[in-house]
């Protein structure tokens, strides 16, 4: 099929004059307002084609749900780079007949032959680099948004897909007019467009150059497939000639003759161009979605409803919202709430990523984990005064929190140490995800080191103690290693905070380190990511199991350490004062576990077999200052072939400038939202992705839609017990967060947003500043955003772009409690919500981004402050009001309707003195019901103001 390039702006405005019909084909996009309020249904989008594809299916009579499929598809054609029929999404559902929404997962399912050796190299056994599985047929998963929409339609519309595709149609046919936000997202992608022929056909001039500003962009192959699911359904998507195509892409990706990819990155394996993709039709023809009941949580007074899993949205929203009420939000300064906000955002996240995934694969204990008694359990880690230290441990939703830990190894043989007892293990840096290996093994903890690798600056795995932080403690371990001699090591850190990126050292701690080369033990610490050996102590730790204990307390650090068939000496083996420059700013922090091997080509294994930590204090038993040093002198230099702290630091810097590089080819992920609501009061609140900006980068010839890469980070850096570990037929964990705010079964808020993991915070902070400072929501959605996820270097984020002086201040102040920030730079900021705001005088407002993403379009079907007052409107008020019961008695009713009934027919006869006259009766009317106690103020004030309207206008 013959795809259409684009046309200059010149002939733009022609074609936009006399092709399109006014209420859905293309203008320019500063014609969208970015919020209304008013009466009526209401929609909010990204995009303002795709607002008034919504919105003309409300004029024709459709519903709520009828409307956000229409929009849903129209941003298909005008953001094809976030959502579309390629991917899937969430769609949470609130119907007036029905007692709580409905949730429809329609997220993408990965295909029978995704596992967890997908991605690695099958001759250096790494991951494929970042940009190669962005880009490829392997991240694939077949979506399930046409599906979504099917069953939307038949089990609560009420319109066809003919009817709601239409609008989506005409706009694909005569084409929508680029505007900044599309040029900017294609220029980004640019050059990985430019490797497949039917992406470039679509997007991309002849040269491979990115449309500008003001140039229509056409999509007819996007027409030809919506009229193909208007006449044949989703049949002709999962199992006719469209999967077939969609088949035929993903496992023969259309690439072009002579394609660069050293342009999309210079770490991408030519050898292998792109990777291909392994699906089938009967994958295409198992996807079903997941109709569920949603996630409910309550927050003062409020109802939230949100999505269940394979989405994390409503459990991770109800638990922020589960701490937050126990706090006097209302009342606090704006640094304040933000500290609560990101200490509740922090630990909901750090549960987010251990439990949550898809229900089909894991048990997920969702009741557990929005529990009164575990929400407790979460906010005893929570300090008013203070941020919490690095990243923090996942709770433990079936039993109580680790104050310390203690642990014996007591699970099977074969089994991965209990991650409730290590929160964080790491079997490797991402890109070797099998340095290492922790199991059990005769009830003793195993841990395997596989050689280092040529090219790298070692091999490691780390694991972190789930515990609170401590300030002086010490940890017991028994320990044996299967070889000596050779250039490997295990550390113990104490006070530890994060890990530095690509090491086995953190940022900051104390800590003792076994040298199997040297037979030394090494008191170290570390500040700022500062390594520093402090003492080596003569003491080899051999392949009989030993006893060590090791301490931090008054600024000391001391150690112990005998034979396990031996008494613990009665002095310590060392004892190292801390010099002012050697002691942690933060004395705060965790027990932390690192092992490493620098050695090419022998391998290592550790095992422990028993561990503890406690807290020490004036009551703990103590040993004698040591009679004689075990310490080695400061001239006593280790054996040359030893790798000194320099050259591990080498290696890690080379490694991380690696990681850096492969991170820096990570395309932005992105969704879209959208809401719709009608005159009737059902809403629609969804979500849809095809993940990152552009999905794989891949058009399907012929049919002109976008292809998720769903999976492209699902490598297997977890344990295989992982709720998120690569495996077949799985829904990938999503942040999709579509959520419902109501009070007394009446709609309040809906709000959604795009950004990955940040959607959480996005939607949480604009819910937060609605519902405890009632802030407008078109200011809610336009406040300055700060986010907080217990990232791995425990940074929070704030908007470069965005951010305004008081903003500015906050974070002094709240830099001055403890919280780390980094700049989030993306031109784009932190998410771009769209959301309806529910008032209770019947009023909705629509809101959207007034700049991020380049602002949305925010559309009611009767704006207030219109020319379009008028008598029936006001009859269909007043009918709305007695419908949510706002009147007395019928008699109130009765009495406005006729009155309205005489006024709309002498407008029809425009009879301006009759229609003045009889309004100011109407006025007389309602203050004789409000004295009467027959009608609310609200109400009453509403209906005054439409009348004055009414009247102004006829005068």
């Amino acid at each position: 099929m013959k795809r259409t390039k684009f046309v200059t702006s010149s002939i733009c405005a022609i074609l936009i004059a006399s092709l399109f019909a006014p209420a859905i084909h293309a203008e320019e996009d500063a014609d969208a307002d970015s919020h209304m309020t008013g009466h009526g249904g209401a929609v909010a989008s990204e995009d303002v084609h795709a607002s008034e594809a919504g919105m003309a299916i409300l004029e024709q009579g459709g519903n709520a749900v009828d409307a956000a499929i229409a929009v849903a598809a129209a941003q298909g054609i005008t953001r094809p780079y976030s959502g579309g029929i390629g991917g899937g999404g969430m769609m949470l559902i609130h119907l007036v007949d029905e007692e709580e929404p409905i949730a429809i997962d329609s997220r993408s399912i990965t295909p029978a032959s995704f596992n967890d050796e997908t991605y690695i190299h099958p001759d250096t056994g790494e991951i494929f680099p970042s940009a190669m599985r962005t880009s490829s047929g392997t991240s694939f998963s077949v979506p399930g948004t046409v599906k979504n929409w099917e069953v939307a339609l038949e089990e609560y519309g009420t319109m066809t897909f003919a009817e709601v595709l239409q609008p989506a149609i005409d706009v694909a046919e005569e084409g929508f007019v680029a505007d900044e936000n599309f040029v900017r997202e294609t220029t980004e992608n640019q050059e990985r467009f430019d490797l497949f022929t039917s992406t470039r056909d679509i997007y991309l001039n002849g040269d491979g150059s990115a449309p500008e500003p003001g140039d229509l962009i056409q999509n007819p192959d996007m027409a030809h497939t919506y009229q193909l699911l208007a006449e044949e359904g989703s049949e002709v998507f999962y199992e006719g000639e469209i999967a077939e195509a969609m088949v035929d892409t993903i496992n023969d990706p259309p690439v072009v003759d002579d394609p660069d990819f050293e342009a999309v990155s210079s770490e991408w394996l030519t050898d292998y161009g792109v990777l291909e993709g392994d699906v089938t039709m009967e994958d295409f023809a198992n996807y079903e979605t997941v109709t569920d009941e949603p996630i409910h949580t309550d927050y003062r007074g409020y109802d939230i409803y949100g999505m269940p899993p394979s989405s994390s949205g409503g459990i991770t929203i109800g638990q922020t919202f589960n701490m937050l009420e126990h706090y006097d939000i209302e009342n606090m300064s704006s640094t304040e709430a933000w500290h609560h906000f990101m200490e509740a955002t922090r630990y909901a996240v750090a549960d987010r990523r251990a439990y949550i995934g898809d229900p089909a694969h894991s048990e997920i204990p969702i009741d557990e984990l929005l529990s009164d008694w575990y929400t407790e359990e979460r906010l005893a880690n929570i300090d008013s005064e203070r941020a919490s230290i690095g990243q923090v441990p996942p709770g433990n939703p079936w039993g109580e929190s680790n104050e310390h830990l203690t642990y014996d190894f007591g699970e099977e043989d074969g089994a991965e140490w209990n991650p409730q007892k290590f929160h964080r293990i790491d079997n490797g840096p991402e890109s070797h995800p099998f340095d290492a290996s922790f199991t059990i093994e005769d009830e003793t903890g195993r841990i395997d080191l596989a050689e280092r690798m040529d090219g790298r600056g070692s091999a490691y795995g780390r694991a972190a103690a789930n515990m609170n932080p401590v300030e002086d403690n010490e940890v017991n371990v028994r320990v044996r290693a299967d070889e000596e001699g050779y250039d490997q090591r295990l550390r113990l850190w104490l006070n530890g905070d994060v890990w530095q990126s690509g090491s086995s050292v953190p940022s900051n701690g104390y800590g003792l380190e076994i040298n199997t080369e040297t037979g030394e033990l090494f008191l170290q610490r570390v500040i700022d990511g500062d390594l520093a050996t402090l003492e080596r102590i003569d003491y080899p730790v051999e392949t009989e199991w030993h006893d060590l204990r090791f301490r931090v307390e008054n600024n000391e650090l001391k150690v112990s350490a005998w034979e396990a068939d031996d008494e613990e000496p009665e002095e310590w083996l060392a004892v190292h004062e801390l010099a002012e420059e050697d002691q942690l700013d933060e004395p705060l922090g965790r027990l932390m576990m690192s092992v490493v091997n620098f050695d090419y080509e022998q391998t290592q294994t550790f095992f422990l077999n028993h561990i503890e930590t406690e807290s020490v204090n004036e009551d703990s038993e103590t040993l004698a200052e040591p009679s004689q040093t075990s310490m080695l002198a400061n001239d006593a230099t280790p054996p040359p072939e030893t790798t000194s702290l320099e050259e591990e630091a080498q290696g890690v810097q080379a490694d991380e400038e690696k990681r850096i590089k492969d991170e820096e080819d990570i395309v932005d992920e992105s969704t879209i939202h959208l809401a719709a609501s009608d005159d009737e009061g059902n809403v629609v609140s969804y979500t849809t992705t095809i993940v990152s900006i552009g999905g794989n980068g891949m058009v399907v010839p012929g049919y002109g839609f976008l292809l998720n890469n769903a999976v492209y980070g699902r490598t297997p850096i977890e344990s295989p017990m992982h709720p998120n570990y690569p495996r077949p037929d799985m829904r990938s964990l999503s942040s999709m967060a579509p959520t419902l705010v109501m009070e007394d079964q009446s709609p309040v808020l809906t709000v959604g947003a795009p950004g990955s993991d940040t959607i959480l915070t996005t939607v949480s902070q604009i819910m937060m500043n609605k519902l405890d400072f009632d802030t407008p929501l078109p200011e809610a959605i336009e406040q300055p955003r700060l986010s907080q996820r217990n990232n791995f270097n425990a940074l929070a984020e704030y908007e470069e772009n965005y951010l305004d002086a008081e903003t500015e201040q906050h974070i002094e102040e709240l830099e001055a409690m403890g919280h780390l920030f980094t700049a989030n730079t993306n031109e784009q900021g932190i998410g771009a919500a769209v959301g309806i705001e529910f008032s209770e005088d019947g009023q909705v407002t629509a809101a959207t981004e007034p700049e991020r993403r380049g602002g949305g379009s925010a559309l009611v079907q009767s704006e207030i402050g219109d020319n379009e007052v008028s008598a029936a409107a006001l009859l269909q008020l007043v009918d709305r009001f007695a419908e949510e019961g706002e009147f007395e008695n019928d008699e109130a009713i009765r009495a406005l309707d006729v009155h309205l009934t005489s006024v709309d027919h002498f407008e029809n006869q425009e009879d301006e003195g009759k229609v003045i006259d009889h309004m100011g009766g109407f006025k007389d009317l309602l203050n004789h019901q409000r004295a009467q106690d027959w009608i609310s103020d609200d109400v009453y004030e509403t209906l005054q103001e439409e009348a004055d309207a009414l009247i102004e206008e006829w005068e």
